[in-house]
């Protein structure tokens, strides 16, 4: 997750977008079309050179958690949802 995300139709399965608008984590969040969102973690993507982003990062980081993949290495052959079970294996 960086400054700025498109959510498609398979992230707003998971995720409700009443939810994170209400979550104060984002400073935008644009229903596009059915199915597809943008969210923005800052007016001004400059922002994310400054001290305190990490720590919106981290609140949109618990918002995201149920459609974020576990990039820790800890997930490794865990199913994201969007690729083929096949190519987890190769």
């Amino acid at each position: 997750m960086e400054w700025g995300t498109f959510l498609g139709p398979r992230h707003l399965a998971r995720l409700d977008l009443g939810t994170v608008k209400a979550s104060g984590a984002f400073a935008r969040v644009v229903e596009l079309d059915e199915g597809l969102a943008y969210l923005q973690v800052s007016e001004d993507p400059a922002e994310d050179l400054t001290e305190g982003f990490e720590g919106k990062l981290v609140a949109a980081r618990a918002v995201l958690a149920p459609v974020l993949m576990d990039m820790s290495g800890g997930g490794v052959g865990v199913e994201c949802g969007h690729c083929p079970r096949s190519s987890l294996n190769s």
